[in-house]
């Protein structure tokens, strides 16, 4: 089993909105990475899985809202990035998809998130945000 996601001060871009919604992400996607087998795990798998989706969906509105008020260069890739992530979430509620494979997607892509995502993409846009006086 994977190890939890540690949300640390290297992940926060400064925004107060986005800080909290950055930490509530990590604390729901740590429910999904601690189940051991969706098959057992049962409705409980199928709950976090559908808060990690309509928390995302609500996540990524809000921070593409706010690349839009500040003029963000890079928004057209954030939002290619963000419906490429949500593509993979939703996947767990296609009739026939595999639970199994989907919860080996779902630990690589949350994983991924804090490495390339959260650690890399959401950090540019911290310095763009320092840079227009967004925040401090």
């Amino acid at each position: 089993m994977p190890q939890p996601i540690e949300f640390d001060e290297q992940m926060i871009i400064g925004h107060e909105e986005i800080d909290a919604q950055h930490r509530e992400w990590v604390e729901i996607a740590n429910v999904l990475l601690a189940i051991e087998s969706p098959s057992t795990a049962g409705l409980a798998f199928t709950d976090a899985a559908l808060h990690l989706v309509r928390y995302s969906r609500h996540h990524f509105r809000t921070e593409e809202a706010l690349m839009e008020r500040i003029g963000y260069p890079r928004l057209e890739h954030q939002r290619a990035d963000h419906a490429r992530i949500m593509t993979i979430l939703e996947r767990c509620f296609d009739e026939n998809a595999d639970q199994t494979a989907f919860m080996r997607d779902i630990r690589c892509l949350l994983c991924e998130w804090v490495d390339s995502h959260l650690l890399e993409e959401d950090m540019l846009l911290r310095d763009h945000l320092r840079e227009q006086g967004v925040v401090g």
